[in-house]
């Protein structure tokens, strides 16, 4: 599991012609596959997924498997791969290497730093408080 806790999408979803055709046959079903199959997808460390996984959003949230198959496998709103039954998501792709690059140059502030830091002979960031006393220990 990556650490994306939120994913960028368009505020106009909805509007997004390729998801209105959806809405058009299948009603809110539509939106709410489209949704869910994005949640799932963040959550992975590659934004991809095997669509054998993702049809059981059609149980677990009360979504018509039509309308679920439809998003996935003919809308154009996500990737899917007959050859391998991979479902992905060019957005949610850039979205977790984003977030890669971004806590990867964050670690590196880290330690570069902790190395200044080290060099200065001054490694204490938060002072130790024994459960009685409570003199700052160095």
């Amino acid at each position: 599991m990556n650490n994306c806790f939120w994913f960028k999408h368009d505020r106009n979803l909805v509007d997004d012609p390729r998801l209105s055709v959806a809405i058009d046959l299948y009603g809110c079903d539509a939106y709410a596959a489209y949704c869910i199959v994005l949640e799932k997808l963040i959550s992975t460390e590659t934004g991809e997924m095997e669509y054998k996984f993702l049809l059981s959003i059609s149980r677990k949230y009360a979504v018509k498997r039509e309308s679920l198959e439809y998003i996935i496998k003919e809308s154009g709103l996500l990737s899917f791969d007959e050859a391998t039954l991979i479902v992905s998501s060019e957005d949610i792709k850039e979205t977790i290497e984003n977030e890669r690059l971004k806590s990867e140059k964050q670690k590196e502030r880290i330690a570069k730093r902790w190395q200044e830091k080290k060099e200065v002979g001054n490694t204490t960031v938060m002072p130790r408080y024994e459960k009685e006393d409570t003199t700052v220990i160095p």
